[in-house]
């Protein structure tokens, strides 16, 4: 939602900037926009990163709520917001505050069918806005105005066939329902979408603007920096007349943004940052950096201007010494992986995910903090009375230790949360073409990331003994935060910080080792990783009656049920010409490393079919090793699979289970 505390520091225009695009765009929402005699449902408004897309949606609805006109709003975004799952959900709850017959409506339905919301975006729109709307309609209180939702960062959404499929059920119901909803869309011109939006039956729906990188905005971007220079002055409590920058300088600062408002952004944010003795030095700096890197251009894409600032930023953080490129890997480019793709990046759980003191980290967000923002925690972590604080996690009982908001906060707050300012950060760093020598998605650079995990993989491995059917801690483990490198306040919250920073690199570990160039001696090595402790854990946080949305194996995202002993997975529709080839090689990889184990088991299928293929295998070695089942169907485009501890009872659990039933 536009006011949330997750968007208090959200990009928003600066007095006198973008004002016809922000009145554009309001106007659409208050009153049809008409072409033809025909008011349009849905305005696109496409831009390359960094121009200013998410600023004008934030001042756009700001001002719709200073005026008292009823909107609803979605920011996707990588920093903990770009599941497509919560989209329609977040829209009709907000639908729901502004509408009370709407709410009772949506409130009995939900008492009737709970699962709504984790069913797939089509049901959910039927069900949780479509249908209620029509309801109103019927009952004679419809909606009688022009309602408008704002979607920004629609590119960010984590899954581009979602990013498309809600074009789509936005444009049919537009087009077959006489709705009041209109659509206002922000997003990069990326390939899928642009083709999604150029249908026939989607395009005559849709105005298009296009913000472009333009020298145009160099007034506004002059504006821009000069009200950001006069708040640096004001934070070192200088007078605001002093006569800095130059206006030399200032102009050499508007001509390498190029017509990037986000240039200007992360420049003021890097002069200002607390960590230098002045603003003149880090000034000194860019000026001279942009000055430089102008005449060496490493690509042709047009962000390069914030590319040579991410540049400079890596060249400052090499110089702290002893922070290795799986730490840079690890820090960039989980928001996009599964890790914290919803939840953002807790302090404490990066730091002892990758083996890092809190110095360490700190100063490491410190020097990025031009591209990066680092908060203080903001939550308390109160634990009920019947927690005994002096024993770990998996010494209380399973009906006890669960705290449905304590994993949350020790994904995303214990210690603080780090978030990047911008997506771009992100793309630059994981594209060779952009970054040269600093992409972190590089295969050197991915092996080596493989390569921390597996050891500390193997160490968290060594803490953990089972004691019969029991997963628990080492004699020689007096506490869990012998363990940590950035431990906390007992040994319960130690302990639970433990077992999420375990479950969480073997999950890495799992689906690092499913990709095509992983090293093959990394592979043999992580064979000896024990695979029956990684299982227990995961089975341990995580138990779930209803299938899980968005649950990543293998780098691909599915459907979960985890009970206990045994994990199901499902996907489907997928490309099963690229999967099941890369799925087959994968087998044979494993198979060479020692990962995998042909069982001698006999497994009898429900409906044997000549498309559907089927495998049992053993993974890991001995003692540390579990079953894994799979079937590939062809014909319904299909893979869904069984990891269990005991063969017998994980093959009964996965027989009486209707995975057709599932969303």
């Amino acid at each position: 939602m536009f006011d949330s505390a997750a968007r208090n520091t959200a990009p928003r225009c600066h007095p006198g900037t973008r004002e016809q695009y922000i009145e554009d765009f309001r106007s659409f929402g208050a009153t049809p926009n008409v072409v033809g005699g025909t008011p349009l449902p849905i305005l696109w408004m496409k831009g390359p990163a960094g121009v200013g897309k998410s600023a004008i949606a934030q001042s756009c609805v700001e001002k719709l709520d200073e005026q008292s006109i009823p909107f609803a709003a979605f920011f996707f975004s990588v920093n903990g917001r770009d599941s497509p799952g919560p989209f329609f959900p977040t829209i009709a709850y907000q639908l729901s505050l502004l509408f009370p017959d709407y709410y009772e409506i949506l409130s009995t339905k939900m008492q009737h069918n709970r699962t709504i919301v984790v069913k797939s975006l089509r049901a959910q729109f039927r069900g949780l806005i479509l249908d209620p709307l029509q309801q109103l309609v019927k009952m004679g209180k419809g909606i009688n105005r022009r309602f408008p939702i704002f979607v920004d960062g629609l590119d960010e959404c984590s899954d581009p066939q979602a990013q498309c499929e809600i074009i789509e059920l936005v444009a049919d119901a537009a087009r077959t329902n006489d709705s009041p909803l209109c659509w206002v869309f922000f997003s990069r011109p990326e390939p899928h979408i642009e083709a999604t939006f150029s249908q026939p039956h989607i395009s005559n729906l849709v105005y298009s603007s296009t913000l472009p990188v333009s020298r145009d905005a160099d007034t506004e971007i002059e504006l821009y920096l000069r009200a950001g220079f006069k708040s640096i002055l004001r934070r070192w409590n200088m007078p605001t007349d002093h006569q800095w920058p130059s206006e030399r300088d200032l102009k050499r600062l508007v001509e390498a943004s190029d017509g990037l408002f986000n240039y200007g952004a992360t420049a003021l944010r890097f002069i200002g940052s607390p960590f230098w003795l002045g603003p003149e030095e880090p000034l000194r700096q860019v000026l001279e950096g942009s000055n430089t890197l102008q005449h060496t251009p490493l690509c042709t894409h047009p962000f390069c201007g914030i590319g040579r600032r991410c540049i400079y930023e890596l060249c400052r953080i090499s110089l702290l010494g002893g922070f290795s490129l799986p730490c840079y890997s690890y820090i960039t480019s989980a928001p996009s992986a599964r890790l914290f793709v919803r939840r953002g990046l807790g302090l404490v759980y990066a730091s002892n995910f990758l083996g890092l003191s809190e110095m360490e980290m700190r100063a490491i967000c410190g020097q990025l903090s031009a591209v990066a923002l680092l908060r203080g925690q903001d939550v308390d972590l109160e634990l009920p009375t019947e927690i005994d604080i002096t024993r770990s996690f998996l010494e209380h009982d399973p009906g006890r230790r669960h705290v449905p908001s304590l994993l949350e906060i020790v994904y995303t707050r214990l210690g603080g949360s780090v978030n990047v300012y911008h997506k771009s950060f992100l793309d630059f760093l994981a594209y060779p073409e952009r970054s040269g020598s600093y992409c972190v998605r590089t295969t050197v650079a991915l092996n080596n990331l493989f390569r921390h995990l597996i050891d500390r993989h193997l160490a968290l491995d060594s803490s953990y003994v089972f004691n019969e059917s029991t997963l628990l801690p080492t004699s020689d483990a007096t506490s869990a935060a012998s363990s940590l490198s950035y431990p906390s306040s007992n040994e319960f919250i130690n302990s639970v910080i433990k077992v999420v920073v375990y479950q969480h690199i073997t999950d890495y570990c799992t689906d690092m080792a499913f990709w095509s160039s992983a090293d093959i001696s990394l592979l043999r090595k992580y064979a000896s990783c024990d695979f029956r402790k990684a299982l227990y854990i995961r089975t341990a946080l995580c138990q779930q009656t209803v299938p899980i949305p968005d649950y990543v194996q293998y780098g691909q995202s599915g459907y979960a049920k985890v009970t206990s002993g045994a994990l199901l997975w499902r996907r489907h529709s997928i490309d099963f010409a690229t999967y099941v080839d890369e799925f087959t090689k994968m087998i044979h990889r494993h198979l060479e490393a020692g990962i995998l184990h042909q069982s001698d088991h006999i497994v009898q299928t429900p409906e044997p079919r000549d498309r559907l293929i089927s495998g049992l295998y053993i993974r890991g070695q001995g003692s540390k090793s579990t079953f894994w089942y799979w079937e590939i169907d062809l014909d319904s485009q299909s893979y869904q699979e069984v990891q269990m501890f005991d063969l017998e009872y994980g093959m009964q659990i996965y027989k009486k289970e209707s995975f057709e039933d599932w969303a």
